[in-house]
């Protein structure tokens, strides 16, 4: 009761700035941390968020180290927020992510245990809200500076949280981020990524499917006089290893792509749309015979492709531009 006076007088004369003058010689006294939080949440039942705000920063002033100090910071978040400045959210956000992360004033002063674990929580979440909110604004407004932010935000996650159940998810959005973007090599290399380090990941088809209309976007028509040689293992249209010509690195990358998605993910069902594209670009490059085998692989599929008809007007096609006329 007498916490709740002294609150509340400090909220009708003098505020936080009175409360800071007032307190500080006494903030070692047990009882101080209970009249700011009082003062704050007084504060916040009147709709004054700024002083709420100010209540709660003479906290996290007094008291760098207070168990419940993420709460703190997420009070002052929700009272930006609700006072509808977005800007002051955002970048308390931000102070957020660098007060708990590993490395910080916090983790050193709590290196391990349950408020550690509090602290890590609060910068992996904050990281992730600032992410996965900047790429709903790149998207709804085709911002390159927000979907710049968004990466900058996932790959800081991903570095500094590389082993967390959602990692692979957040490195799912950083390569949807650099696709939107047209940087297409660095969307491949992040679906492989997602494809190849987590195992157990939800994310890992999609991936790989991704990852090959990233390469279809930089494929470039094979010229004459490059001659690259890729060695598949295996190859699945031959269920062995081959060496295969493909005129340059563009074609490679893309026959190596479908080929990974056809051997990880033979039951998807995207498999006929990727058996189409494998044959398209053996036929590009001449490779009739692998070019008709992938078509057939999309004829034969049970129950019945969708592309059926065009795959067997395709693998025709091949036999004949192959002049295997028998």
């Amino acid at each position: 009761e007498s916490i709740h006076y002294i609150a509340s007088s400090f909220s009708e004369y003098g505020g936080a700035k009175l409360a800071t003058e007032f307190l500080e010689p006494l903030k070692e006294k047990n009882y101080v941390p209970a009249i700011l939080i009082k003062l704050a949440e007084l504060y916040e039942n009147r709709n004054a968020y700024a002083e709420a705000i100010a209540s709660y920063r003479v906290l996290l002033d007094f008291y760098p180290f207070h168990a419940t100090a993420p709460q703190f910071f997420d009070s002052i978040v929700e009272n930006y927020e609700t006072a509808e400045d977005d800007e002051a959210a955002i970048k308390t956000r931000e102070e957020i992510i660098t007060y708990f992360r590993p490395g910080s004033a916090w983790q050193h002063h709590y290196p391990s245990g349950n408020l550690s674990e509090a602290g890590l929580n609060s910068a992996k979440s904050n990281l992730v809200y600032l992410g996965t909110t900047f790429q709903a604004l790149a998207q709804a407004a085709d911002s390159l500076q927000a979907y710049t932010v968004a990466i900058e935000k996932y790959l800081d996650y991903i570095q500094t949280f590389p082993k967390e159940e959602n990692t692979s998810e957040i490195h799912y959005y950083l390569a949807e981020c650099y696709y939107n973007t047209a940087v297409y090599d660095k969307a491949a290399a992040a679906y492989y990524d997602v494809t190849s380090l987590y195992a157990h990941s939800s994310y890992r088809e999609k991936a790989a499917f991704n990852r090959i209309f990233s390469f279809v976007q930089l494929f470039q028509p094979p010229d004459s006089t490059q001659v690259d040689t890729l060695i598949f293992k295996p190859f699945v249209l031959t269920s062995d290893s081959l060496a295969l010509p493909v005129g340059n690195s563009t074609a490679g990358n893309l026959l190596s792509a479908s080929n990974d998605f056809c051997t990880y993910f033979p039951e998807s069902e995207w498999i006929d749309q990727v058996y189409m594209k494998f044959g398209e670009v053996l036929n590009t490059l001449q490779h009739y015979v692998y070019a008709a085998a992938a078509y057939q692989k999309v004829y034969d599929q049970k129950p019945a492709s969708q592309y059926r008809p065009a795959a067997a007007i395709n693998v025709g096609q091949c036999l004949f531009d192959g002049s295997y006329f028998d």
